[in-house]
């Protein structure tokens, strides 16, 4: 990819963008290339790739250009580097986990999922990849395998908060919030990280809404009322005025 110059440079700086497990999507400072009309120059610049330069892409993170592949080979660059291979063969399950996360974080869920599926196979275990496939199979809409890695999961570690939240929202789209509501009362038994209360309080609420459960919205809409958390609160008060025009 070439980064935008500012307008007093007459060179584009040019990198390689690979996933950093901690970091997140990272690029890797490579050099900097001459852009003449339609011809493109490879210029060596010894003193930046010495340095090791590497920016962290974000949502603030200005557009860039992807390189075609003949734009790759007329710059005679590898399509992959070198230092790749090396860095991902360190702990590839981390590296696949990452990437899922990573998909998932982005909304594609689909391209998430074989990874996750293929690391899952060998590691049931391992706590970050259980709720990237759970949050992923949720995201397709498969609710009930993402209560079977869930529940199992549980079992071994009943202190997630994260995998409770994840379970309460299978449930709930289930049209199963009585269900959801006892995994709800575990979570506040035997987790120590009640980040998610409100969260999952208010997604239990919802349903009852869509189900037109009115004795069942009133009890949650009190436990949301408590979180005093604006967004909530608004949207509590949205759905008891549509409800009350019915």
């Amino acid at each position: 990819m070439v980064f935008p110059k500012a307008e007093k440079d007459s060179l584009y700086g040019y990198g390689f963008i690979y996933l950093d497990v901690v970091a997140g999507p990272t690029v890797n400072y490579e050099g900097k290339i001459k852009v003449n009309g339609a011809e493109i120059e490879k210029i060596i610049d010894p003193s930046t790739l010495k340095a090791g330069f590497k920016y962290r892409l974000g949502q603030n993170t200005r557009l860039v250009h992807i390189l075609s592949s003949q734009q790759v080979e007329k710059l005679q660059l590898k399509p992959v580097p070198d230092w790749l291979s090396i860095y991902k063969s360190a702990d590839n399950s981390t590296y696949q986990t990452a990437l899922g996360s990573m998909y998932n974080a982005v909304g594609r869920s689909d391209m998430a999922l074989p990874l996750l599926e293929a690391i899952y196979q060998k590691d049931t275990k391992n706590q970050k990849l259980v709720f990237e496939l759970a949050f992923a199979y949720n995201a397709l809409q498969n609710y009930k395998k993402a209560i079977d890695v869930l529940v199992a999961a549980l079992k071994q570690d009943p202190d997630n908060a994260l995998y409770y939240k994840e379970l309460v929202y299978s449930y709930c789209k289930l049209n199963n919030p009585k269900q959801a509501e006892d995994t709800y009362t575990d979570f506040l038994q035997k987790a120590h990280n009640k980040t998610y209360q409100y969260e999952m309080a208010y997604n239990i609420m919802y349903q009852y809404f869509l189900d037109r459960n009115r004795a069942g919205f009133d009890k949650w809409a009190s436990v949301v009322e408590a979180s005093r958390q604006a967004a909530m609160l608004k949207n509590l008060e949205a759905m008891r005025q549509d409800w009350d025009k019915k």
